[in-house]
């Protein structure tokens, strides 16, 4: 029984070289791959919390009113009630024609006439135009 505990003891004097050599690779090969997945691990923490961001940003973002030209437009001043057609009176079947540089004809009925120009075409309707 002795000269086996000798050979084991030869044996493992023998190797004890390469078994320090292989405890050294397996103890950095177990750095290396706990740093690595410590480094996935930050990165994806990482990542959770910049989309998380980039969430809440966009989330106040569209909650905010919209200021833009599209939404600042209101309907009545884009649109007017009182159609230049409205300001000049015709006689039966007669038709209002408003010409490019702004002067207003009015054709058909009794004959021919032409208006002023603008200041004729701009003035209020009177309270019967307006009831109309």
């Amino acid at each position: 029984m002795s000269q086996e505990k000798v050979n084991k003891y030869k044996e493992s004097k023998a190797n004890r070289k390469a078994e320090i050599e292989s405890a050294r690779k397996r103890k950095t090969r177990n750095k290396i791959i706990a740093r690595v997945v410590a480094g996935v691990l930050v990165a994806g923490l990482a990542v959770a919390l910049v989309i998380t961001a980039v969430n809440i940003v966009k989330a106040n973002q569209a909650a905010k009113p919209n200021y833009d030209a599209e939404g600042l437009v209101i309907d009545q001043f884009v649109q007017p009630s009182s159609d230049i057609t409205d300001l000049v009176s015709t006689d039966g079947d007669g038709e209002v024609v408003v010409n490019d540089d702004g002067s207003v004809t009015v054709t058909g009925g009794e004959g021919e006439s032409e208006a002023a120009s603008d200041e004729t075409a701009t003035e209020e309707p009177s309270s019967e135009a307006a009831g109309n």
